[in-house]
């Protein structure tokens, strides 16, 4: 036998592979080919436990924006009625379980907030008391350029009641309107008032072209005496379009306070000012993509008595109105 052979055969066959000896010093297990899995049921609670903390505190955030919008949207559209260059409105009065006896509709120019200009068609009915006599009726149109002198002109009145020289569906020159009327005051119905509700910077709701200092002056004025305080606001649709309408209460005092301030700052006269605190709430409708007012209606006293009647009044915002003079209007007879 070959000495090589002898040692050829007395070789072992190759052992299996060993895993990767990590040297000692490293005090690492050797690597045996297995990849040790991780647990990650911890880190998973903790991800929902902070997603439900940041869900909770946006769906508070949410409720508290919620509870915002109705204030802000009231408060902007205060706003947005006191930088109102053109208005276009229409008037209703209509006593409990009758139909209106007046209605009214004119446009205004407020670009001279101190001198606003209008533009009003009225038609007013007091109805009878008794039986054989026929109901009081007029109607007519004005124009009002300044305070001293407005434009009448009547349509309907009983015959009674035309001024002495003076015929109807002629324009006539009025001056001194707080003093003179269209009808015999005895009717009960002044169409001075029924300009100034028109044709006034202030009022239940203050409405005109003020510049930016007088309107922060009076948002702020009215939020620091809390002149309007709102009882409810809902989700309502006007004529196809969202809107909130809002039930108010309504601080008179206070309110008389800000006509009073703005007749001033305007060089108005504050006796324009045609209020009156029946304890009723009032309730605007504010339009949700524009947030501004677009209906108000009250509850209020009559013309003739005390009687519950609702007025309504709606608004509409034009580019631009125009308002002049009529031709040939003579002085009033």
């Amino acid at each position: 036998m070959q000495p090589n052979q002898q040692d050829s055969n007395s070789q072992s066959a190759p052992s299996a592979p060993l895993p990767y000896q990590v040297p000692d010093y490293l005090h690492l297990d050797p690597v045996n080919g297995q990849v040790k899995k991780s647990n990650k049921k911890p880190l998973f609670i903790i991800v929902v436990i902070v997603f439900f903390i940041i869900l909770v505190a946006g769906a508070i955030t949410f409720y508290l924006w919620q509870q915002k919008v109705p204030e802000q949207r009231l408060y902007g559209a205060f706003e947005n009625l006191l930088q109102t260059p053109y208005v276009s409105r229409s008037e209703t009065v209509t006593p409990a379980n009758s139909t209106p006896i007046l209605t009214a509709d004119g446009s205004t120019d407020f670009t001279h907030s101190s001198a606003p200009k209008s533009t009003i068609n009225y038609h007013f009915v007091r109805p009878s008391t008794t039986t054989a006599a026929s109901n009081f009726e007029s109607a007519g149109s004005l124009v009002v350029l300044n305070d001293t002198n407005f434009y009448g002109r009547l349509s309907k009145l009983p015959t009674r009641l035309i001024p002495k020289g003076a015929a109807l569906n002629n324009w006539y020159t009025i001056s001194n309107p707080t003093a003179t009327t269209l009808t015999n005051t005895a009717q009960d119905f002044d169409y001075a008032k029924l300009r100034y509700s028109f044709n006034t910077v202030y009022g239940i709701l203050s409405v005109g072209d003020l510049s930016a200092n007088n309107r922060t002056a009076v948002i702020n004025y009215i939020q620091t005496n809390k002149i309007y305080t709102i009882i409810s606001s809902n989700p309502q649709t006007v004529n196809g379009k969202k809107a909130t309408v809002y039930s108010l209460k309504v601080n008179y005092p206070k309110l008389s306070d800000l006509d009073n301030t703005l007749a001033n700052i305007l060089n108005i006269d504050p006796s324009k000012t045609i209020l009156s605190d029946n304890g009723t709430p009032l309730t605007i409708w504010v339009d949700n993509n524009s947030d501004k007012i677009i209906k108000l209606s009250q509850v209020s006293g009559s013309i003739a008595n005390k009687d519950s009647v609702m007025a309504e009044e709606t608004f509409a915002y034009p580019t631009t109105v125009s308002i002049t003079a009529p031709a040939n209007a003579p002085a009033l007879p």
